[in-house]
């Protein structure tokens, strides 16, 4: 049986870079596809990577910032245009559905009027991927803020995913206000895949010596922060840790 790799398909952090697609990880088996986010530029990554966009079991979005979800508009157009006719479940954080299916109708993604067979589902506490895969999600406060204003329908719930599959158990932060928002859901046997853009860099050392890390993956860092980045790093390497630069297409090998 082939194994399970994932493959950090784009990294840029909210902010538009020439040569990073946004953020969007997929989880490969022989041909088949797993995507957790999917920025601007999703589809165009998969391509990239010669993965298949066909051969996509379901797609699970952290949260509905646009570098994190709206790659799914174009991967449901190249679908389309492909006559793919087999069914693809999306996940998104459940108090968001019913908006999001409005908007996607009116981009012409109608279920039932386009080929792919696409269902907007919600985000469940545990998704079992294959027998011997599964995929855990824990919220977090990065959206919290936004309860204080009065828009109905806003979906604030955002997520941190674990996949595990037999080689690996990866944790994957999504976006957070801070380390603190995933400490609590930690195990020392996760690899992290940690974003930069919005968290404080002593924090991940602190965190780091607390779990006993001997690596993480930094991805989703502003361009401004490569400085800072590049002193975290050697302060990493001080106390054992080693930090990786995540670059598009950045395969973790175990």
């Amino acid at each position: 049986m082939d194994k399970y790799e994932l493959t950090i398909l784009g990294t840029a952090s909210g902010l538009p870079e020439a040569d990073r697609t946004h953020a969007a990880l997929v989880l490969t088996q022989g041909s088949n596809l797993w995507m957790f986010d999917a920025g601007e530029g999703a589809s165009s990554a998969l391509l990239r990577s010669n993965l298949d966009p066909e051969h996509l079991k379901a797609i699970y979005i952290t949260h509905l910032h646009p570098d994190h979800c709206v790659g799914v508009f174009m991967i449901l157009q190249y679908l389309h245009v492909k006559y793919f006719k087999d069914k693809l479940s999306i996940y998104i954080p459940g108090g968001a559905i019913e908006v999001t299916q409005q908007f996607m109708n009116q981009l012409y993604l109608v279920p039932g009027e386009i080929h792919p067979d696409y269902s907007l589902k919600p985000l469940e506490e545990k998704h079992q991927l294959t027998e011997d895969v599964y995929l855990q999600t824990y919220p977090t406060n990065h959206l919290k803020h936004w309860d204080e204003l009065d828009i109905p329908k806003l979906e604030t719930h955002s997520y941190a995913f674990r996949i595990v599959t037999p080689e690996q158990s990866y944790f994957y932060s999504g976006d957070i206000r801070e380390v603190a928002d995933v400490e609590a859901y930690l195990r020392k046997d996760d690899l992290l895949i940690l974003e930069g853009a919005h968290i404080e860099y002593d924090a991940v050392l602190n965190m780091a010596q607390k779990f006993e890390m001997k690596r993480l993956i930094l991805t989703h860092a502003l361009p401004e922060r490569k400085e800072q980045l590049k002193g975290l790093q050697a302060r990493a390497r001080e106390i054992g840790v080693a930090i990786e630069f995540a670059c598009d297409r950045y395969k973790i090998t175990i």
